[in-house]
């Protein structure tokens, strides 16, 4: 493994433990410490770093870490608590962190200002001194035993040599044993001792294997300031060989019952499973996948002109084959949101101290996957929407105090998934939106009539929210109010194939829900035509079928419904219809298949002429001249090389419902 492979690892790890760290220590402060297993998880994430940055030569980090530390275990032994200021501390450390990541992503020198934070940990944990200059009495240490280079017999040696041996063992779910075998190397060569002799022989160690073990006998050093580097290293487990310091024999199976298991044995290897690609690796085989589609689509649509049943038969083989594949680069491609989500906490600490309002987040759906694009583009919209809620909608204490609220605010940040689509809200429990001084600054910028704003709803004054420049904030902030929000929020989430959605109450509060697709790239649809126009429509949104003919379907308040079940009536519309302004009054004579399509916001009978076939269609973004147009998701392309437009289902039943053209 070369020298940039280790240093991607390291970018990767700690960028992972950082993403973690921040959510946890926000948790730390408000539960006052009394959660041991989550400052065991803090300190882990810090002591890993450290191990990782001391053997990439990044003194500075590692001192810095190993300050936290320190920091934990004060409030561990319930001598410290972890109040605003020790919070800040642990906070700060991030920061850092996150600076010296970019700085290393940048190309530039990942040198970064660590001793203000030093000063601070110790002055919080009362430090008598670096832990560099602590050398307490060694305890236990009679008579070290050495191991030659080979492996082979022991002897005994004396206290003078400065030798111990430790047995060490990588984790079983260790992803990267050979890089902890190297900053494990690295930093004792870098504290100034050495290997004097190893079993396996050093030569071998790198090519450890998760859940395998070695004896070393490291020269140089006193056994606290060897445990403290061996204690550096994350996924490695590692104990005093003291059986050996009574002669027992290297082959001798007592040296392994302090770590579980016996000694290794042969042929049963414990395997890495995980290897990590490279994200544009990952792309360029999902776009594979997307013309293997296409061209199946098209030699199908052959097979069918020439009439040749069995190329149609190998056809079908390979169309399951090529689902398998396009099943496992999808996973490949889905990430937890709780990778984005971890951040929050933070942002809404900071900025609540900020704002001097006291604020919970509560957070649910972290393990609830969306495609890696879509998080990509997820974080500036749900940034820009927290900020809103604490800026806008949470009250501060004394106002919420008078309203009979608690002082404290709530806001939630909550992910379900429906039927192929996943819906992000965030939700507060502040003042609600005005509508009433809504219209008013409308009608101010000249955004509505004076007549128009007479006869709108409130779900229609809402909407202004998502008008270019417009700000519901009296004074501008460096929070929110500057009136480039809401609209960009929308676009963004719409060139994902997506919509946001808003519901507020005046007094009790404020939900936006963000709809967005599983994925982006590949989806099942069924191909229909309507008047001779095609439409995708998405399968996980089709509930059934049905024929209909003009006795099924009756007509109220000049809208066509159909019975579907007792007391289930649905409304009832034609494809072409939705989306042109002209609006047929009579139903056609012929019979005409029903699709019956449900989303959240209810149902939908969609009718159509006739039923193609059910087939994975390659998502495409719509262009400008229509991603304004409401009801489409994108486009696809057919298998004559046309443009079939992917209805959007959730849009089309929430605007029917409503009584709006989309």
């Amino acid at each position: 493994m070369d020298e940039e492979e280790v240093r991607e690892i390291f970018l990767q790890e700690t960028q992972e433990n950082v993403e973690k760290l921040g959510s946890w220590i926000v948790e730390l402060e408000r539960d006052g410490g009394m959660r041991e297993d989550l400052i065991d998880r803090i300190f882990r994430s810090f002591h890993t770093i450290k191990g990782m940055s001391a053997s990439m030569g990044l003194e500075s980090v590692s001192r810095m870490t190993h300050s936290m530390e320190e920091l934990l275990s004060r409030i561990r032994e319930g001598h410290l608590e972890p109040d605003a200021n020790v919070t800040d501390i642990l906070l700060g450390s991030i920061d850092r962190l996150e600076r010296m990541i970019s700085l290393m992503e940048s190309g530039a020198s990942p040198d970064i200002e660590v001793e203000d934070l030093i000063d601070k940990a110790k002055r919080f944990a009362r430090f008598e001194s670096d832990i560099e200059q602590r050398n307490p009495e060694e305890k236990g240490i009679k008579h070290p035993v050495r191991v030659d280079e080979e492996g082979g017999e022991s002897r005994d040696t004396s206290d003078g040599d400065g030798i111990s041996n430790w047995e060490i063992m990588i984790e079983s779910d260790c992803q990267f044993p050979s890089i902890r075998m190297l900053q494990l190397i690295s930093s004792i060569n870098g504290a100034g001792m050495e290997i004097a002799g190893s079993r396996p022989g050093k030569k071998e160690l790198d090519s450890l294997k998760p859940g395998e073990r070695a004896i070393l006998s490291i020269k140089g050093g006193d056994v606290e300031a060897v445990e403290a580097i061996l204690g550096s290293i994350g996924e490695i487990k590692y104990r005093k060989a003291s059986d050996l310091e009574h002669g027992t024999s290297l082959r001798s199976e007592n040296m392994y019952k302090g770590m579980g298991g016996g000694p290794p044995q042969p042929g049963k290897r414990t395997r890495n499973e995980y290897v990590r690609i490279h994200v544009g690796k990952l792309d360029s085989l999902m776009k594979l996948v997307g013309e293997l589609i296409i061209e199946e689509g098209n030699i199908r649509e052959i097979a069918k002109r020439i009439e040749e049943r069995e190329l149609t038969d190998r056809l079908t083989a390979l169309k399951r084959t090529i689902n398998e594949i396009q099943e496992i680069v999808l996973s490949t491609r889905l990430m937890p949101l709780e990778t984005h989500f971890s951040r929050f906490p933070r942002l809404v600490r900071d900025l609540s101290r900020e704002l001097g309002k006291e604020v919970d987040l509560q957070i649910e759906g972290g393990d609830v996957e969306l495609d890696r694009r879509i998080l990509e583009n997820l974080g500036d919209p749900l940034v820009h929407l927290l900020r809103n809620s604490l800026d806008h909608g949470i009250e501060p204490p004394e106002v919420r105090r008078s309203a009979g609220k608690s002082p404290r605010g709530r806001i939630s940040l909550r992910a379900v998934k429906n039927r192929g689509q996943v819906k992000i809200e965030v939700s507060d429990d502040g003042r609600g939106i005005d509508t009433r001084s809504l219209i008013d600054r409308a009608v101010k910028k000249g955004l509505v009539t004076i007549e128009r704003a007479r006869n709108m709803d409130e779900a229609s004054i809402e909407e202004l929210i998502f008008q270019p420049g417009f700000s519901t904030a009296d004074n501008v902030s460096e929070i929110s109010g500057r009136g480039v929000g809401m609209d960009v929020v929308r676009s963004s989430v719409e060139s994902m194939g997506g919509r946001v959605e808003i519901h507020s109450t005046m007094g009790k509060g404020t939900v936006v829900s963000l709809v967005l697709p599983l994925t982006l790239s590949i989806i099942g649809a069924l191909i229909v035509s309507c008047s001779g126009t095609r439409f995708a429509l998405p399968l996980n949104s089709i509930e059934k079928i049905v024929r209909l003919s003009r006795d099924k379907v009756f007509e109220t308040e000049g809208r066509m419904m159909m019975m579907d079940m007792p007391n289930d009536v649905i409304p009832v519309h034609r494809l072409p219809e939705l989306f042109d302004t002209k609006r047929e009054e009579t139903m056609p004579c012929d019979p005409e298949m029903g699709v019956i399509m449900e989303s959240e916001s209810g149902k939908i009978c969609l009718l159509v002429e006739r039923i193609f076939e059910r087939r994975d269609i390659v998502v495409k973004p719509l262009g400008k001249s229509l991603r304004w147009r409401s009801g489409l998701a994108g486009s696809t392309i057919a298998d004559d090389g046309s443009v079939v437009m992917i209805v959007d289902p959730s849009s089309i039943v929430g605007a029917v419902s409503g009584g709006a053209d989309l």
